[in-house]
Formats: structure tokens, sequence, C-alpha cells
């Protein structure tokens, strides 16, 4: 799907793993999917046409819990509550 140059390649940050991709990321991956007229998108209408792609709900933002704990939106979608000491 993707091609992938591993000499551009790094290690993620645990913070950067659990990011929400920016709006170019999500572009590309619209794009990687066929999707059309992607650039007038905002980023929760790309994120809805990238979960419908995919086979799934587009359920992004609109419900409490979708259940979907593999989900490459969920962080941003589902903030873990913070931990305090």
């Amino acid at each position: 799907m993707y091609e992938i140059d591993e000499s551009q390649c790094r290690q993620l940050t645990a913070k950067e793993a659990l990011a929400m991709p920016s709006v170019k990321d999500l572009r590309e991956m619209a794009k990687g999917l066929q999707i059309k007229n992607v650039g007038k998108l905002r980023k929760e209408e790309l994120v809805h046409t990238i979960q419908l792609a995919e086979g799934h709900d587009d359920c992004f933002g609109r419900i409490p819990d979708c259940g979907q704990g593999d989900c490459l939106f969920r962080p941003d979608c589902m903030p873990q509550p913070q931990v305090v000491d």
C-alpha cells in the first residue's frame, strides 16, 4: 500500500505513536485508499471518509465509546484520562 524508505525511518516516541495523524498524513492515507477530492475535506471529514473506506463505522467524535480499541484515531477521539498521583 505505502512504500517506506527505511533510511528515513526512526523510532517514534511514545507521544508520537499515540498522536493523531496530521491533515497532510490523513490526505496521503485517503489518496492511498483511492479517495478523491481530499484537498477540500476538513480533518474530521477526512477521518470519517477513511473510516468508511476501511470498512469501519464513521464514528470519530460521534459516540462516547465505539469499542474499537485498535483504531488509529482513538487517541484523539477518546483521550485517556490523566492519572494524578
